[in-house]
């Protein structure tokens, strides 16, 4: 759904504000120590995992906005990093340091993290699914409601509100078996799709079948404005 592109020198700011946040906030060693250990460990994590999404600016693409006025002069090795990668969107919390003046001549688009997931939500809702589900997955002892109050509280209240009406419509959100749902609900849509109904082996519960047809009706209308130019 997107394509991450990032800096070195992004990354070594995150990791710096990350750590300083921590050391503003615990005086004690024994607390401050842990947070200190994580963002180094996240450091090693995005090395190691997205190697292929850093890239470097070069001279010609800080000379290239050199002429228009920044807030904030140490972000232009930001700005200088989206042009490098000729992104579409430059996704940043920091809207005052990214004025829309500068951003429009460089043909780059400043969104927040909170209204790019949004608008992933929008154009792509049975993928988010599936992503979120993943990290349900991937981490010990979360649920589908903690993840959603997780992602409020990371400023992204918006995305979540809009996660959880699409979750909901898969069924309750305390329900063990919403990952059943939800790939039953991919089923459907498949089949809805290529016109392939197969027949199945097993009874089909009628609140499943009522989540499956809202998802793939809701997919395959996307698809058909799609087809006509529409959306």
């Amino acid at each position: 759904m997107v394509v991450l592109k990032w800096s070195s020198a992004i990354l070594d700011e995150m990791i710096r504000n990350k750590k300083k946040r921590a050391t503003e906030r615990f005086a004690d060693p024994a607390h401050l120590r842990p947070r200190i250990e994580a963002a180094d460990r996240l450091r090693d994590y995005v090395l190691r995992t997205y190697p292929g999404e850093f890239i470097e600016p070069s001279l010609a693409d800080f000379a290239s906005f050199q002429h228009l006025p920044m807030p904030d002069p140490d972000d232009r090795h930001v700005v200088a990093t989206a042009v490098a990668a000729r992104a579409t969107f430059l996704c940043t919390q920091n809207i005052a340091d990214f004025p829309t003046s500068v951003m429009t001549q460089l043909g780059i688009r400043r969104i927040t993290s909170d209204a790019l997931l949004t608008k992933l939500v929008k154009t792509n809702p049975v993928e988010m699914v599936r992503a979120h589900q993943r990290v349900i997955a991937w981490t010990p002892g979360t649920t589908h409601r903690k993840t959603l109050e997780a992602l409020r509280r990371a400023q992204a209240p918006t995305f979540s509100a809009g996660m959880e009406v699409l979750l909901m419509s898969l069924g309750d959100l305390d329900r063990s078996d919403l990952a059943q749902a939800h790939a039953a609900a991919l089923t459907e849509r498949d089949r809805a799709l290529t016109g392939v109904r197969p027949p199945s082996s097993r009874p089909v519960r009628a609140s499943d079948l009522a989540a499956r047809r809202r998802l793939a009706s809701g997919r395959i209308d996307l698809a058909d404005q799609r087809r006509r130019g529409d959306g």
